[in-house]
């Protein structure tokens, strides 16, 4: 049991690259926890993963999509 507790507590504190190694476990938010075991389509989410402190929030704009679309039925 306290090498169990060790073991945890030491994945706590670890860090990977900047980001808690146990993301989006610890520390808990539920909008990340949403994707990590069962991914979403990238249609269906708009959303950065918050963890990784993103400039905007927003995947994409719809704007955005819809003149690239113009632009290859106008070719």
């Amino acid at each position: 049991m306290i090498g169990i507790m060790f073991i945890l507590g030491h994945l706590l504190r670890l860090k990977s690259l900047g980001a808690p190694y146990l993301v989006p476990l610890f520390p808990f938010r539920y909008k990340s926890f949403s994707d990590s075991f069962i991914r979403s389509s990238f249609s269906f989410s708009s959303d950065r993963a918050l963890f990784k402190r993103p400039l905007s929030k927003k995947r994409y704009s719809l704007q955005k999509n819809k003149d690239i679309e113009d632009d290859y039925n106008n070719e």
